[in-house]
């Protein structure tokens, strides 16, 4: 029985040399074809059937052609491949004969080889976390130093030097390879602290001084104000005390005006009541004259539907000696009681 590396040995003789591959069509065989169509016509498939028919007569040729080519090239391509393929499955398979004896001790000794691998992996990472967490404390003690100044920055003067005199010195042992930075830094940022405690204290100073100016101003505003105001309060007393003397000057000039009012109120009532009973006298003296009047008239027709009837006494009147109109007088006003007299 053959094994499989001689069958490989056999199909190597079998497998043809790239300078002999020979296709059925050559570079410059297709190279005529393609210029024979370089100018392929777009078909105007509203023209009449004759030239519809040349065109598509053209084309169909042309593609038929092209086919051809390309079928023939892709049928000897599938031939030569061939033997190739074979060839490598037959080498694959000769491989996985090799790694299925291979493979189990492959897998136990990467177990093993992996396991400490994987620790002094971790080891080592553990070792640079160790070392990462250690600088990484040292920056952030560095970074405290350097964020000192920052954070004094609103602190009084006072705070400062207090802050200056508790500011450790750095240590070997806190710092290590960093040491000497940590030390020229230290000293860098107590100078700046210092400096910047002088500057505060300079601009506390002016403030103060300052303070006391606006102090010793707002106290003296407050009493201006103060002054302002008593006299403002006075004047306005004074200005209530005239608007009191002028109110009740006011109300005594009302007070006269309206007694002056009251009083020619009255005489014009007393004028006017004088005028309507002289008015009142010298309508009843009308009344009484027309009255008189009428009653003379009266009396005198009286006298004269009367005068008749006297006549006859006259025998009487003439031995007494009495007037006529005396009689009718007397007689009128009820003093002749034995005679009445009726209209």
């Amino acid at each position: 029985m053959k094994t499989i590396e001689a069958e490989i040995l056999e199909d190597e003789n079998k497998a043809p040399i790239l300078k002999d591959i020979k296709y059925p069509v050559k570079m410059e065989d297709l190279d005529a074809l393609m210029n024979d169509f370089k100018d392929i016509p777009a078909i105007d498939l509203d023209a009449d059937d004759e030239t519809v028919g040349e065109q598509y007569q053209f084309v169909l040729g042309g593609h038929k052609r092209f086919v051809k080519a390309r079928t023939s090239i892709e049928k000897v391509r599938k031939e030569l491949k061939a033997p190739a393929l074979g060839y490598g499955k037959k080498v694959d398979a000769i491989a996985k004969e090799f790694q299925a004896k291979i493979k189990p001790f492959e897998d136990k000794l990467s177990i093993q080889r992996l396991a400490v691998e994987n620790n002094e992996a971790r080891k080592q990472r553990e070792a640079e976390e160790a070392e990462e967490r250690r600088v990484e404390e040292i920056h952030r003690r560095m970074t405290y130093m350097e964020r000192v100044p920052l954070e004094m920055m609103q602190k009084p003067s006072i705070e400062i030097r207090e802050f200056i005199d508790s500011f450790d010195i750095p240590t070997e042992k806190d710092f290590n390879e960093f040491y000497d930075k940590a030390l020229i830094l230290h000293s860098q940022i107590q100078t700046q602290l210092m400096q910047m405690a002088d500057d505060k204290e300079l601009v506390e100073n002016a403030q103060a001084i300052q303070a006391q100016k606006e102090k010793e101003a707002a106290e003296a505003e407050a009493q201006r104000q103060e002054q302002l105001k008593k006299e403002r309060e006075e004047f306005e007393e004074q200005q209530r005390v005239f608007q009191k003397q002028k109110d009740d000057f006011e109300a005594q000039q009302r007070a006269v005006q309206e007694e002056a009012d009251r009083k020619e109120a009255e005489r014009l009532a007393d004028e006017l009541q004088a005028k309507q009973e002289a008015e009142n006298r010298e309508r009843e003296k009308r009344e009484a004259t027309t009255a008189a009047l009428v009653k003379s008239r009266k009396k005198a027709q009286d006298i004269k539907n009367r005068k008749e009837s006297f006549e006859t006494l006259d025998y009487q009147l003439n031995s007494q000696n009495v007037d006529i109109e005396t009689l009718i007088d007397l007689i009128q006003d009820d003093q002749v009681p034995h005679i009445r007299w009726e209209d």
